[in-house]
């Protein structure tokens, strides 16, 4: 049974467990986002739980990025458990939800690392011997060596000794990433398509994923009505606002290839993304009567926007 729910980086349950983690450092504690940089999944325990509570955190980060030798893996960045469940159990289950989340995406081929600094932690004596990690290990995971540079003990689960993917509990308030669930308006293959489109000229957008939000401007801030989209490209995301899905399919269109234009040459600025966009789609990026981007009838980008 799924006891997991699905959270984010900045969750107030989980900054406040992370704050009791050994990693944290002094300097870090009550700040709220509590993940490192890169694509992540979070999970808590359901709300109202007697047992009390967990945090699961996993960033997924670009091979570049990554300064140790599991670079086509998941990292498992935090785990900490303060309810009563078996932690041993609460790890499978969340293995299990990490991948129902990324189920589009596969595995990597290097699966699923944790490291441990064994100077701050305390064994578990089994049959007499100090045994790191013990709950990862009853898990499934095998010691798979140390970081070169801190000498951290690693602990993985190859993709083999995987659980099946199991989807997370929904938490209140909090979405669930595009690519997690299918949408009725055609958004993800949509985008999927237009993403493998940019890929074979730009083949780093392979990566890109995408995001729905309920917040009206998803880049923050205030905005104007035409805020309807962004990209990130540190994180290779591009997050749509919900209220996007009623725009006609020609508007849906622009936003998702302009956006992917930006993840292809974050350089370039807006006018240049469109023309990016027209490069590789064949198709212009004109702008409708409301200023917003389509591949219908329009005019080019008009001089009062930024450029």
């Amino acid at each position: 049974m799924m006891r997991w729910a699905y959270s984010w980086r900045a969750s107030p349950v989980g900054a406040a467990l992370a704050d009791r983690h050994y990693s944290k450092r002094a300097t870090s504690v009550g700040v709220r986002q509590f993940m490192p940089p890169g694509r992540d999944v979070v999970l808590e325990l359901s709300p109202g739980d007697p047992a009390g509570q967990a945090v699961w955190g996993v960033t997924w980060q670009k091979p570049e990025a990554i300064d140790h030798a599991w670079k086509h893996a998941w990292m498992n960045s935090i785990f900490r458990n303060e309810s009563s469940h078996r932690a041993s159990e609460l790890i499978v289950e969340a293995v299990a939800a990490t991948r129902w989340v990324w189920r589009k995406f596969g595995v990597p081929a290097d699966g699923l690392v944790t490291f441990i600094d064994e100077r701050k932690v305390r064994p578990t004596m089994v049959r007499g011997v100090a045994v790191y990690g013990h709950t990862y290990l009853k898990a499934g995971f095998r010691v798979a060596g140390r970081t070169k540079k801190e000498g951290y003990l690693v602990l993985q689960l190859r993709p083999e000794d995987m659980p099946p993917p199991e989807q997370p509990l929904p938490l209140a308030g909090r979405k669930l990433p595009e690519y997690a669930r299918e949408n009725p308006s055609g958004l993800a293959a949509l985008f999927v398509r237009e993403r493998g489109a940019f890929a074979r000229v730009y083949p780093h957008v392979e990566g890109a994923s995408l995001v729905l939000t309920t917040a009206r401007h998803p880049a923050g801030g205030r905005g104007a009505y035409r805020d309807l989209a962004c990209a990130d490209p540190s994180t290779g995301e591009v997050t749509v606002a919900q209220r996007a899905l009623q725009l006609p399919r020609a508007n849906l269109v622009a936003l998702v290839r302009h956006e992917l234009a930006h993840l292809a040459r974050p350089d370039l600025g807006e006018v240049g993304a469109d023309r990016v966009a027209a490069a590789v789609r064949g198709t212009p990026i004109l702008y409708d009567t409301r200023e917003i981007q389509t591949v219908g009838p329009g005019t080019s980008r008009p001089r009062h926007l930024h450029q």
